[in-house]
């Protein structure tokens, strides 16, 4: 009779069955999570960079077409109608700004790009950003 008994109590999982899986799936989770964190800023890096890069070779493309030299002002109208579909816009609405040392309307490969995405505060020219995304 009591043997009867065990057996029929005996449908579910102990208490140490469950922790150990609990165990279990707390390390994956521990292991797993911050590959997918990383992985987000790494993608919203690389849209950014590529955005620009699409700009730098709108710019390239005006140059060739319209022998462009530095000293000329430039519209960015010009570029975004021109030789842009549209103007790149990056992760979670990030805008670009395009930020001239000497404050003047030209636009040129010279200018600074100021994104919020990445460092908020920081300005890069395209140049140092191209050398930052063949890391």
């Amino acid at each position: 009779m009591i043997k009867y008994l065990n057996k029929i109590n005996r449908k579910g999982f102990t208490l140490i069955e469950l922790l150990v899986v609990v165990a279990i799936l707390g390390v994956l989770a521990a292991v797993v999570t911050p590959k997918l964190i990383g992985t987000k800023d790494k993608a919203s890096r690389n849209v950014v960079l590529s955005n620009l890069r699409t700009i730098n070779s709108a710019i390239s493309i005006m140059e060739i077409d319209e022998y462009l030299d530095e000293d000329r002002n430039i519209e960015i109208s010009d570029i975004e109608n021109n030789y842009l579909s549209s103007w790149p816009e990056g992760p979670s609405g990030v805008k670009y700004d395009i930020v001239n040392r000497e404050a003047v309307a030209k636009f040129t490969k010279k200018d600074m790009f100021k994104f919020t995405s990445i460092e908020p505060e920081k300005f890069y020219t395209l140049e140092e950003l191209l050398k930052r995304s063949s890391k």
